[in-house]
């Protein structure tokens, strides 16, 4: 009898065993074959190593876009870049034009494979009244083809429908904190050629607001990054002309390339981008500040982004990672592309509701500030590590930490250099993907779904209170805002 008791007890306290192995597995995300790893970050708070505008996170919209996405609210004041792919295409109805005020209708002869194109000053009247509603700053890019010819490479800019245009907007008391000319258009137009259009542009805009308290920004080219091109377009405009220089980022590749996701969770491959920040900042380095460097456009993969990929958690993993790494080689401006439109949307095209990026961008957002301090990790690639002073709270700091493995959780300890202050606690925001289905649309914060409520108002973001005296635990494939409580980095008391 005793026998059989203690077999009993043995077979139901194997039964326990594996039920919590079980449960280990679903609650807490580990899987088969899965292994920690101690790894440091170390965390230089003594002095910054770039600074970027506060209106850092930007997102696009095409002027086509309906403006009523009441979700954007939980972005802002959010810098708006309102333009694209057929703003060249587009003529404003104002003042005298070459053509009648028609909408786009598709045209395969046409270079951009539409007829068409005009901007009517109600729906302009529109788009303002949504920008002042939600707070938004705006950077409109302007039609630089305007009577052109021959497939744009004949004829000069003319500006009269774009200073048309201009001067309603300054009419109306419209606030533009950026006018951008041009779209893309390196492999139409000379460079030594758009420069003369930009010093134009600037002559016009100088003199439109030469009674005004406030200057928009010039911002130019907004193309692809071709290294000559953009050297030769600098060197011709010389450092008075335009405020701001951009280029685009689509650096994983379009959207039937096979291999995206496995694009994503190579470091190897995220850091190739790091050779353009660089290029770039060599090429600005002459002008000092008077020329800043934005990225006017970043969506992943080009042509509207990939179904399998774009609007689901795994292009959280790039879009964070490149949203850290452009901070820390001084980019001033990061625009997402976009906020609304195409599959690769922060907002769901058809919906409105956020995709799982838009949660990240929000954490961002409300976490991290202006001042960039350094923040590295020296015993595994795949955990990515980026650090900001905090939103709000000075000499206090945030960190971005991306785990790209799906095999290997990180136990992290942290070296802060520079701080003056005790680390007693912490806030942390885990990220992670329902059931381990990295394409799910759905995001999970601390465990918990992220979801608008019945009225469409954002959730909570509420984090996770940790002790500082024990490593920070971040699963494999998952992303963590960790915002440092009672410390004082030197770095973070600057202004």
């Amino acid at each position: 009898m005793y026998s059989s008791r203690r077999y009993l007890a043995s077979k139901f306290a194997f039964i326990q065993l594996v039920l919590w192995l079980l449960c280990s597995s679903i609650c807490f995300g580990v899987i088969k074959g899965a292994t920690a790893e101690d790894v440091t970050v170390t965390v230089d708070g003594t002095v910054p190593i770039s600074r970027v505008s506060d209106k850092y996170l930007c997102a696009t919209i095409d002027w086509r876009s309906a403006p009523a996405t009441c979700a954007s609210d939980g972005l802002s004041p959010l810098l708006i870049r309102l333009g694209g792919t057929l703003q060249d295409a587009v003529i404003y109805d104002i003042g005298s034009t070459n053509r009648p005020c028609l909408p786009f209708t598709p045209d395969p002869s046409q270079h951009f494979g539409v007829a068409g194109g005009c901007l009517n000053m109600t729906r302009w009247d529109d788009f303002n009244d949504f920008f002042n509603q939600t707070g938004a700053s705006v950077a409109f890019g302007l039609n630089v083809l305007y009577g052109r010819e021959n497939n744009f490479t004949a004829g000069q800019w003319d500006p009269s429908n774009t200073q048309a245009f201009i001067n309603y907007t300054v009419s109306k008391g419209y606030d533009m904190f950026a006018w951008e000319l041009g779209n893309e258009l390196d492999i139409f137009i000379p460079a030594s050629n758009y420069a003369r259009d930009a010093r134009t542009f600037r002559n016009i805009v100088d003199n439109i607001y030469q009674n005004s308290p406030t200057k928009p920004l010039l911002v130019a080219p907004d193309a692809l990054f071709h290294k000559d091109w953009y050297q030769e377009f600098l060197q011709s405009i010389g450092p008075e002309v335009i405020n701001v220089t951009t280029y685009h980022i689509y650096n994983l590749g379009k959207p039937n390339t096979t291999n995206l996701e496995d694009r994503i969770f190579n470091a190897t491959f995220l850091d190739q981008v790091k050779t353009t920040f660089i290029n770039m900042s060599i090429l600005l380095k002459p002008y000092g500040s008077s020329i800043q460097p934005w990225i006017g456009e970043a969506g992943g993969v080009v042509k509207g982004g990939s179904p399998l990929i774009s609007g689901t958690f795994v292009n959280s993993f790039w879009y964070l990672d490149q949203l850290g790494m452009a901070a820390t080689y001084g980019t001033q401006v990061y625009c997402r592309q976009t906020l609304i439109g195409s599959i690769y949307g922060l907002l769901n095209k058809t919906t409105h509701e956020p995709n799982p990026d838009y949660y990240g961008a929000k954490l961002w957002k409300d976490l991290m500030g202006e001042n960039v301090i350094s923040a590295n990790v020296t015993e595994n690639p795949n955990l990515r590590a980026y650090a900001h002073c905090a939103k709000n709270d000075t000499g206090s700091a945030t960190l971005l930490l991306i785990n790209l493995s799906n095999t290997t959780d990180f136990n992290v300890s942290l070296i802060l250099n520079g701080s003056t202050g005790c680390q007693e606690q912490r806030l942390e925001y885990h990220l992670t993907a329902p059931d381990e289905n990295l394409r799910s649309q759905i995001i999970l914060l601390n465990g918990k779904a992220l979801d608008l409520s019945p009225d469409g108002q954002l959730p909570e973001f509420i984090p996770l209170v940790e002790n500082s005296s024990i490593p920070i635990s971040i699963v494999h494939t998952s992303i963590v805002y960790v915002k440092l409580l009672g410390v004082s980095l030197l770095a973070c008391t600057q202004p």
